[in-house]
């Protein structure tokens, strides 16, 4: 027996058993909650939360200076890792540098909501480097 939900609210997918995200039409990633996770983090490394006081600026800093793909979650700030250490002390440096007042930067456990955004991210980034290389 099966029971098909469709819901736009990544926190009701996360007690499914089995769930295929679609972006676009397309379905984006197909396994369980907590596969989709391991891959991500497999793929990416872990979520480090940045809660800090101008979090748009803080965005615009970070990507000025090399840290890309982070996602604004509300008033925080999610960044996938591979070296969640030296990343802190990176991330640390440049928002003091620019002044910016940083409150934590905490490892979390990994939303469906991140595991969405990431594969959307990862998506579109193909998406144009393939109609570069058309180009």
């Amino acid at each position: 027996m099966a029971i098909l939900i469709t819901t736009h609210y990544m926190s009701e997918a996360e007690h499914c058993d089995h769930l295929a995200l679609m972006y676009a039409g397309r379905i984006v990633a197909d396994a369980t909650p907590a596969g989709m996770k391991h891959q991500v983090e497999s793929e990416a490394g872990r979520l480090l939360e940045i809660s800090v006081a101008e979090p748009r600026r803080a965005v615009r800093e970070l990507a000025q200076n090399g840290v890309t793909d982070t996602a604004l979650f509300g008033k925080r700030i999610h960044f996938l890792s591979r070296e969640p250490e030296a990343d802190k002390q990176r991330i640390t440096q440049i928002l003091s540098a620019a002044n910016i007042r940083l409150d934590a930067i905490m490892p979390r456990p990994l939303s469906m909501e991140d595991v969405f955004v990431y594969r959307v991210t990862a998506l579109e980034q193909q998406e144009r480097h393939a109609a570069g290389a058309e180009a």
